[in-house]
C-alpha cells in the first residue's frame, strides 16, 4: 500500500489533468478535421458578377453588382441597325412618375441589352422590372429579321414572329388603355369586327413590313408604360380597371402587370422556337 503523502497526491492529480488535456486535444483535432472536410466538399459560390442562375431550361446571367458599362448603356439607348428604329430606353416608374430617360439608373444589363430585374426590391420595381425584362427579351427574339423571317411558320402552327409583334401590340393597348383606363380602342383595332376576324392581327401581319410592325409594337409599349404610370400615381397597385369584365368584376393594376408578365413569358417561349427554326439562334 502506497502511503498518501503530499507528493503522491500531487502526482496523481497531475496524471488526471494530463489525461483530461489529452482527451480535449483529441476532441478538438477531430472537430477541426470534420469542419475542414465539410468546407472542402462544399462547392464554391462565385461572386454575383459571374454567378449563374437557372431560369426555365437554360442558364442565364444573374444580376450583377457592378454598374453598367458605357457600352452596355449605349446598347440600351442605341439605334436598331436594321431599320433605324431607336431601341426603347430602359425606363422605370418612381412613385407613379414615368422616367423616360432614366438610363443612368440601370445597374445591370445582360449581353443582349436587357435590363436585369432587381433581386431585392419593393413590389413596384420588381413588377415593372420583370415586365420590361420580358419585353426586352421579345425584342431580342425578333431583332434583325426581314419580312421572310417574320413570316416563318413551324409545324402545324399558324403563329409567326410578325404575328406575335402585332398580337402583343394589341395586348398592350387592350389592357393598359382599353381596360385599365376605359378608353375606346384606337386604330388599327377600332375598325376590326373581332367576331368575324378573331385572328385578324395574326393573319394581317403577313402583309405588314418589318418597319410597320416595329413602329406599332414600340408605340404600344411606350403608351402602355405611360398608362401604367398614370394609374399607379392615381391609386397604387390596388386601383381597379375602369372597364370591368362582363360579369362586373374589375382586375387591379397589380393583376394586369402580373398577367402581362405571364403573357410575354408565354409568347417568348413561342418566339424562341420560331427564331431557332429561322437561323439557329437560341437563348433564354
Amino acid at each position: 500500500v502506497v502511503a498518501r503523502t503530499p507528493d503522491t497526491v500531487r502526482a496523481r492529480a497531475r496524471v488526471r489533468v494530463t489525461g483530461r488535456v489529452r482527451v480535449t486535444v483529441v476532441v478538438l483535432v477531430t472537430v477541426v478535421v470534420l469542419v475542414t472536410v465539410v468546407v472542402l466538399a462544399t462547392p464554391k459560390v462565385h461572386g454575383t458578377a459571374a454567378a449563374r442562375v437557372v431560369r426555365s431550361r437554360r442558364v442565364v446571367r444573374a444580376t450583377r453588382e457592378a454598374p453598367a458599362t458605357a457600352a452596355d448603356l449605349a446598347a440600351v439607348r442605341g439605334t436598331h441597325e436594321d431599320h433605324g428604329i431607336p431601341v426603347p430606353r430602359v425606363t422605370h416608374v418612381d412613385r407613379g412618375i414615368r422616367a423616360a430617360d432614366s438610363v443612368a439608373s440601370v445597374s445591370s444589363v445582360d449581353d443582349q441589352g436587357r435590363p436585369e430585374p432587381p433581386i431585392a426590391a419593393h413590389e413596384q420595381d420588381t413588377l415593372f422590372g420583370f415586365l420590361d425584362y420580358q419585353r426586352a427579351t421579345f425584342e431580342w427574339k425578333v431583332r434583325g429579321l426581314g419580312r421572310d423571317g417574320l413570316s416563318v411558320r413551324i409545324a402545324a402552327s399558324s403563329m409567326t414572329l410578325g404575328g406575335l409583334m402585332k398580337h402583343l401590340s394589341y395586348v398592350e393597348q387592350y389592357w393598359f388603355s382599353y381596360r385599365l383606363h376605359g378608353r375606346e380602342r384606337g386604330e388599327p383595332w377600332r375598325s376590326i369586327d373581332w367576331q368575324l376576324e378573331p385572328d385578324w392581327e395574326w393573319n394581317t401581319s403577313l402583309g405588314d413590313t418589318p418597319d410597320d410592325l416595329w413602329a406599332l409594337w414600340r408605340r404600344a409599349v411606350a403608351e402602355a408604360r405611360t398608362d401604367a404610370a398614370t394609374a399607379l400615381a392615381s391609386g397604387g397597385f390596388d386601383v381597379l380597371c375602369a372597364r370591368p369584365w362582363p360579369n362586373g368584376e374589375s382586375p387591379s393594376l397589380r393583376w394586369v402587370l402580373v398577367h402581362m408578365i405571364e403573357e410575354y413569358a408565354r409568347h417568348n417561349g413561342h418566339a424562341d422556337l420560331l427564331r431557332e427554326s429561322i437561323d439557329g439562334e437560341t437563348g433564354e
